[in-house]
């Protein structure tokens, strides 16, 4: 078997491969005005992280808020001021979510 061959590592068995939902986000809110650090909040999928990532995008990631058993996350992030854009997702160890809409807000 060569070395760089793909059967040395098998693939790992996922079951049912699904498109797992983006997390819901309750804040910021689309044409919201909030002071920094602003406070993102919302529910997702219980023990995934939630990260954001400003728009346009440039690869860098913010957040990293571990989803609570009741599905809640919650955290702040200083951002400077102006028109800003962001999109979040929610990913786990091998499975990453759809983004969410881009949400437009203003910092103070």
């Amino acid at each position: 078997m060569a070395e760089n061959s793909c059967d040395f590592f098998p693939p790992i068995p996922r079951p049912g491969k699904r498109a797992e939902a983006p997390p819901v986000v309750e804040l910021p809110v689309q044409g919201g005005s909030y002071a920094s650090p602003v406070t993102f909040k919302g529910t997702g999928l219980p023990e995934w992280d939630v990260y954001f990532s400003l728009t346009p995008a440039n690869g860098d990631k913010f957040g990293g808020a571990k989803v609570k058993p009741d599905g809640s996350w919650e955290f702040t992030h200083s951002l400077e001021p102006g028109e800003v854009g962001v999109f979040g997702w929610q990913e786990t160890t091998l499975e990453r979510s759809a983004w969410t809409s881009v949400i437009r807000f203003t910092v103070k």
